[in-house]
């Protein structure tokens, strides 16, 4: 769900207080949803910074270092 923010007053708080002042760039608050027992999404690389955080339940995370790095170990 991309701009989480504009349907829920919580998350856009959050946004809006803590991460604008942490980063001083353009932020976006995107929500997914992913059983424990699936794959959340494929193996890529975002052009830009990510914050991740987990609200519930737990899940094997791998991330990998420098853009330049992943985008050559993924082509």
């Amino acid at each position: 769900m991309k701009h989480i923010d504009r349907r829920f007053p919580a998350v856009a708080a959050l946004k809006n207080k803590v991460i604008e002042e942490l980063f001083p760039y353009t932020v976006q608050a995107n929500a997914y949803l992913a059983p424990s027992d699936t794959q959340g999404v494929q193996i890529h690389a975002d052009p830009h910074a990510t914050l991740l955080i987990q609200c519930s339940g737990k899940k094997r995370w791998l991330v990998w270092g420098g853009l330049l790095t992943t985008l050559k170990s993924l082509y």
